[in-house]
Order: structure tokens, then sequence, then C-alpha cells
């Protein structure tokens, strides 16, 4: 707690005695008297500095070391622990040096230390605060760094931390189109320090639908990158789902009996150089309408093949397949016949008014029965026809027609009337005959032949005689059998010496009305009949 005390001198008392208020060395108790050194004008008495005053190093060329007068007295030493500290300090960088002063412990009373300190951190980083110099000087600012012989210096750490920068980059959308999406508008650092440059570029980007974060690069320029760090502020890139419509093919036709198919699929709304691959599915063979739809699985692809489906919002639109019925216009004919004890009927015939065989015409065959036909059709299918409204015997009849068909809902048809005439058959009757004399007998000629004209014959015709003056005609046509009476309008009595041939007149017979008798046109041309004698006998004239 006390000053090691100097070897005292009996020369003299101290001038002064030290002010207890003034200094903070210890006040020397009254009752004991400090020895008074031998030469007080020259020596003055040790006056501790206070410790809060700035330690001043003494130059030692102005401030005179005492010099004893007489012997020396040896100066102390002082083995108190004395260290010098660099002082630890720490700031965010700023482009300046960071540097640190030196703080000192452990020295006794009245003794004050001044040091010099070398470090220095401008960068981001730490570095040691070295005490590079020292001095320990007394009360009187002597250099007394000597007397001390235990002194060791502790380096202090400096250090400097990085800057905080905030890195910005823009934000951008867009609708897929194929092509990349970036943005390098606002790309910005803030927060540098004065005198440092830094450029900041945006790299992000994205394709397809999806969002990114917009990176970016940093070219530090004049800064660097170690004295910052770098919060971000990043902007997203986005890209949206194009919009397109998948439409399938409409179709129609005219029934033919095949199905009705379309399987083409058109997109709207692609961008360039992407390709859709897309079908439809549908069907429609009978007359009505069936949806065409899209068919899932469909695939969109961009210019390097890829599959890029999912960048697109697809929307699709059904077709409509629909068959319309085929236009027939069935033709009854018209047709002249010869009576032939059938009904007889013209050839009916259809024709395609519409669809791909528009134009054409088929031919239909008797089945068999009468009135019954057969007509093939292009889709093979075959419609049996019935036409009514004739009959089989002689006159003029329209006709009309009726049909079947398997699909009978998928046509339309239009019957044409038909016309069918049936003529009187034509039969040539020769009358004659050889009859024996006898005298006031009269004779009436007799069928010798009855022969029908036209392309169809009766299968047979037979003749003979009913009563005097009237015969009948049998005509077979196989179906049915005519029997027509024939009334002879002519006939011859024998008289005296009247024998040898008489002839008969054109048209000397005529038909008797009946059920038949229409159907039939008799001619009955000139002919002779004969009278003999019998044999043996002459008659005589």
């Amino acid at each position: 707690t006390e000053e090691p005390t100097p070897t005292p001198e009996p020369t003299e008392e101290p001038t002064s005695t030290p002010e207890p208020t003034e200094e903070p060395t210890p006040t020397p108790e009254p009752t004991e008297e400090p020895t008074p050194t031998p030469e007080p004008t020259e020596e003055p008495s040790p006056t501790p500095e206070p410790t809060e005053e700035p330690t001043v190093t003494p130059e030692p060329t102005e401030e005179p070391t005492p010099e004893p007068t007489e012997e020396p007295t040896p100066e102390p030493t002082y083995e108190d622990a004395v260290t010098f500290t660099g002082k630890s300090a720490e700031k965010t960088y700023d482009g300046t040096a960071l540097t640190g002063d030196v703080e000192v412990s452990g020295l006794p009373t009245g003794f004050t230390g001044n040091a010099t300190a070398g470090g220095s951190q401008t960068d981001a980083g730490s570095s040691d605060n070295m005490v590079t110099s020292w001095q320990i000087l007394d009360a009187s600012g002597a250099d007394v760094s000597s007397r001390f012989t235990n002194v060791s210096t502790v380096a202090g750490t400096l250090t400097v931390n990085p800057a905080p920068v905030t890195v910005f980059t823009g934000s951008d959308s867009k609708t897929y189109d194929g092509t990349p999406l970036v943005c390098s508008a606002d790309a910005r650092i803030e927060g540098m320090v004065a005198g440092d440059t830094a450029t900041v570029t945006a790299t992000g980007t994205i394709t397809n639908v999806g969002t990114a974060e917009n990176g970016y690069t940093i070219d530090w320029g004049t800064a660097s990158a170690g004295n910052y760090t770098v919060t971000e502020n990043l902007g997203t890139l986005e890209v949206v789902a194009a919009e397109i419509q998948l439409t399938a093919a409409s179709a129609e036709k005219v029934y033919d009996g095949g199905p009705l198919t379309n399987s083409l699929v058109t997109a709207v709304g692609l961008p360039s150089e992407h390709v859709c691959s897309a079908t439809a599915s549908g069907s429609q063979t009978d007359v009505g309408e069936a949806v065409n739809e899209v068919d899932s699985g469909y695939m969109i692809r961009n210019a390097d093949g890829t599959d890029v489906t999912a960048c697109f919002a697809v929307s699709t639109v059904n077709g409509i397949l629909k068959v319309e019925a085929q236009k027939l216009t069935v033709d009854l004919g018209e047709g002249d016949f010869d009576y032939n004890g059938e009904i007889q009927l013209p050839v009916p015939s259809v024709t395609y008014t519409n669809g791909p065989f528009e134009g054409n015409t088929e031919t239909c065959d008797l089945s068999g029965d009468a009135g019954m036909f057969e007509c093939s059709l292009a889709n093979d299918e075959t419609m049996v026809l019935t036409v009514s409204g004739a009959e089989r015997n002689t006159g003029e009849y329209t006709l009309s027609g009726s049909s079947e068909l398997g699909s009978s809902g998928n046509y339309e048809i239009v019957y044409q009337a038909g016309k069918s005439v049936i003529n009187p058959c034509y039969v040539e009757i020769t009358l004659g005959g050889t009859f024996p004399y006898q005298e006031g007998v009269t004779y009436y000629p007799e069928i010798q032949s009855a022969i029908p004209q036209g392309e169809v014959l009766p299968v047979s015709t037979s003749w003979g005689k009913v009563s005097e003056g009237k015969a009948q005609i049998a005509f077979n046509w196989g179906s049915a059998v005519d029997v027509i009476e024939i009334q002879i309008n002519i006939s011859k009595t024998v008289e005296a010496g009247g024998d040898g041939d008489y002839p008969i007149p054109e048209g000397s017979a005529s038909v008797i009305p009946n059920d038949n008798s229409g159907n039939y046109a008799c001619y009955f041309p000139a002919s002779m009949m004969t009278i003999s004698e019998p044999e043996g006998t002459d008659i005589g004239g």
C-alpha cells in the first residue's frame, strides 16, 4: 500500500508535503516524518500522478534524470506482475481500418504505463492487436521501465464483421410458349459501403409450367466478396399453362351399311414447333347421330420431341357422326302385255338419289310369286318389293308398291306408280270341215284349228263342238284353263246335187261373252267347208 521509499538522506526535510486530496498516492502518516533527502533543491519529492491522467511518454532529453549530488542511492526494482494488453475491438465492415488501444494492469500506485498497439483490420475477418512498444513512467514522468522485472504483453483481437447487403431480382410471368422466361430487370444490390462497387446479373430461367427462383450472379468489381454478408430478396419466375382446344372431327354420310368413323382431332392454340398426337373414337352405322369423342391419352411434344402435355390446360370438343337415310326411288315401270293367263307386271327398278351411289339403278328380279320382286342393293341388303294393282285379265292397271327391308329405318323410299296393260290374246280360229251329203240337212262348219299368237303360248289348246252352231275352245295356261264359247254364224243346208265345197266368209263366227271372253281377240279368217257324196253314189248335181 505504500510506495517504496528511497534510502533517506540526512541533509534536509522535503520541501513540501503531498496534499492528500490531490494525489492518489497515500498521504504519509503525520506521526512518521519521512527522512529528509540530502539535496532537496535538486530532487523533487516523488508525487504520484493520478491514474486518470493520460499517460505521457517522457522525453529523456527534456527531463533530466535526477543526479544525486552525493553518492547515488540504488534505484529500487519491482517484481509486480504488470501486463500490457492490446484491447480487442469489433465493428461492421465500413472500408476503414479498425485499430485498438492498449490497457495496462498490475502497476503499483504512482506509476503509469504508456504503450502502442500495432494491430489493424480493414477487411472482414480477425487479427491480433499486438502490443508493439511499452513504457512504465513514475510520477514524474520518468521512464522506469527497466526497474520492473515482471512485465508481459497480451494481444487483443480486432474483428471486422461483414457488412450486410441485399440482392434483389425481379419477378415475371407468362403463358407457356416453349421458350424460356427470363427477367433481368430490377437486378441490383443494396447496402454497399461507399467506394465499393458490385454488379448483380439475374440468371433465373424457366421454360415449362411452374415457378422458379430468379437466381443471380455477382461481379464484385472493386469490392471483396468476403466483406459482405448477402441477404437475398429474389423474384419469382412463373410459367402458367397455355390453353388449347382439341376438337374431334365431325362427319356425315348416307347410309351404306358400314360404320361411320373419323379419328381426326384438330388442336387450336398450339405454339409453333409443337405437335399434338390425339385421336377420336365414335361410330355410327344406322341412320342417326353419335358422339365422336376425343380420346384420353393425347400427347403434346415440343420441337425436341419432349412430352410437354403438362404445360397445357386442355379442353376438348366432341364431334358428331351423322348418318342420313339412303334415298331410293322405286320405279314400278310400265308394261304392255298379251294375255297369258297370269298377272303380268313390268320389271321394277331402284335408283339411288343421294349418297355415293347417287344415280345408279338396280333392276329387280321376279321372286316367283305374283307381284313379288327382289331388289339387291349396293350395301348387300335385299329389298323385297311387292307390286299390287294388277290383275290377270285384260285391262290397264295402275301399280303401287311396298317393300320390306331388314333395316327399313335406314331408307327413305319413294314409289313411282307403274302401269300394266294386258291386251287380249290373239287367236286365229279356222272354221271348216267335210260333211256327208244328206239332202235337206243343215250343216255348220266346225273349228278346224285355234292358234294363239304371242310370246307366251298356252301349254295346250283344245276345242270341240258343243251343239249345232256352237263350239268351245279350252286354253290351258298351266296355272289356269280358260274356256270360251264360239257362236258359228254360218250354215249350209244340203239340196239335191248340193255336194261340193262351200266358202266360209271371214268373220263367220263370234265369241260368246263370258268371264274369259274378254281375254281373247278371236279372228275368223275365210275358209271352206265341203259336202261330199257317199262313195259309190252319184247324186247327180
